[in-house]
């Protein structure tokens, strides 16, 4: 009896032990197409962001109003001057990227996730599995490999053909549209105008639409490129709100047009340029169209140089614009700081060190920025994206830059904590309590929470 019932015991135990095989496994294999579902789906949206970048919008549009002669801006060192042209067909090329640009981060985060993978089901690995990997390693590796044709491909797809003087055959919008919207934009300021070049007022701008519509005598490339691009934006942005498919369909012709227009007198530009403001506008308005159009590099060529430029003009000393009007100030002001912000951002995204240091800065930021005056959220969020810069700054210096990485690791965590803790008292507490904003300028919601995300990848980015 004893024998009889030690037998069941074992042969219950090893039921027990064979269902928790059983269960085991299936939890195993659950694991498993859960990984492989997740690596499916990273890939899937890998892919989409890869086509996406690659699509490009080559359809002639029709033209509808002439410009009268464009007078170039330097032609008296046009002879030896580097194209910009030059500069974009680098952008697909080898151009350096240190530690803190997205292709380190992809490569490590690739790199990890193969780890991982790795460690948690070593003994299953799957064919799937294996091909959703190697198809990932490809995407990354692409960022760091040039593609064998690019320096002959278009490097803005949609700029026309010009050579020496031949901007005059450029064509714009028709005036009988563009007024009426000259005279809109007076009375309601449009959204490209308070976030996206906040140092460009309306007045000027109407001003500079003057100066090309109605030419009494020759305007600068750069005049022609503020037109161009301002009027793309607007149109942009009342594509949106028109309601008419007719008038929709108009202003998409519109926004076409302008920028071929504007991608044009960029490619045609010369690099070494007399120190102008309208030129450092043109060229910061060319930087924010490239990082727009996923050419951090080209970007970075034209800060740069509207870095430099600033310098020249000693926009970064309140001292050398002790001779300006208040307005001349704040404009230049508000010129300089978004060519700092621009260049902070992009020292950061392509592991270089910034053209403007902090320490070569003295100026006092005016409690109302821009060039006119703003309301919320605008006003405070300016005050945001140049503490942002200035952080942003701090990041490269003490976490990416060969002398921060040099230090023992310790020290660069305790900066990193520390980044993170200023990020968090100066930029994300005060834009939380900013987030109500969006009930009282509802047009401009969309942008408020792109700009939340960004400080959070910003965040993110410095790590805690």
């Amino acid at each position: 009896m004893g024998d009889k019932q030690q037998m069941e015991a074992e042969g219950a135990e090893c039921d027990r032990k064979e269902l928790l095989n059983k269960r085991a496994v299936s939890v195993g294999e659950k694991k498993i197409d859960l990984i492989e579902e997740r690596l499916g789906n990273i890939e899937e949206v890998l892919l989409e962001l890869k086509s996406s970048l690659a699509r490009n919008s080559n359809t002639a549009e029709p033209c509808y109003h002439v410009t009268p002669a464009s007078k170039q801006m330097s032609p008296d060192t046009s002879g030896f001057a580097s194209n910009t042209t030059a500069a974009l067909e680098h952008e697909s090329g080898t151009g350096f990227e240190g530690n803190s640009s997205l292709a380190a981060h992809s490569a490590y985060a690739s790199a990890f996730l193969e780890t991982v993978v790795s460690r948690s089901a070593p003994q299953v690995s799957t064919p799937k599995i294996n091909a959703a990997l190697a198809a990932l390693r490809q995407i990354v590796n692409m960022q760091s490999q040039p593609p064998g044709s690019s320096s002959k491909d278009v490097p803005l797809p949609n700029q026309k053909s010009c050579r020496g003087s031949n901007l005059r055959d450029l064509v714009m919008p028709p005036i009988e549209v563009v007024l009426p919207i000259l005279r809109q934009i007076k009375e309601n300021i449009p959204l490209a105008f308070a976030c996206y070049f906040p140092f460009l007022s309306v007045d000027d701008f109407i001003q500079k639409c003057r100066e090309v519509y109605f030419a009494t005598e020759d305007y600068s490339d750069a005049t022609f490129m503020v037109v161009n691009c301002g009027l793309y934006h607007i149109f942009l942005e009342y594509s949106f709100l028109a309601e008419s498919p007719r008038i929709r369909d108009d202003y998409q012709k519109y926004i076409q047009l302008c920028r071929k227009n504007f991608e044009t007198v960029l490619a045609s530009l010369t690099l070494l340029m007399p120190a102008r403001s309208e030129l450092i506008e043109a060229l910061t308005l060319g930087a924010i169209h490239a990082i727009e159009t996923s050419k951090p590099s080209f970007a970075w060529t034209l800060t740069s140089n509207a870095a430099r430029l600033c310098q020249n003009l000693g926009y970064h000393r309140s001292s050398s614009m002790s001779q300006f009007s208040d307005n001349e100030k704040v404009k230049a002001l508000s010129l300089f700081l978004c060519v700092y912000c621009l260049d902070k951002a992009l020292s950061l995204r392509l592991g270089r060190a910034s053209s403007i240091q902090d320490f070569d800065i003295i100026i006092t930021i005016p409690e109302d920025l821009g060039g006119f005056k703003v309301d919320e959220p605008w006003r405070t969020m300016y005050h945001l994206w140049v503490k942002i810069a200035e952080i942003q700054g701090k990041v490269y210096e003490q976490l990416y830059s060969p002398a921060a990485l040099s230090r023992p690791e310790r020290e660069r965590v305790l900066c990193a904590r520390q980044l993170a803790s200023e990020m968090e008292v100066a930029v994300m507490e005060p834009f939380k309590v900013g987030i109500p904003w969006r009930s009282s300028y509802h047009k401009g919601s969309f942008l408020i929470d792109g700009s939340l995300g960004a400080r959070k990848v910003v965040t993110s980015s410095i790590g805690d």
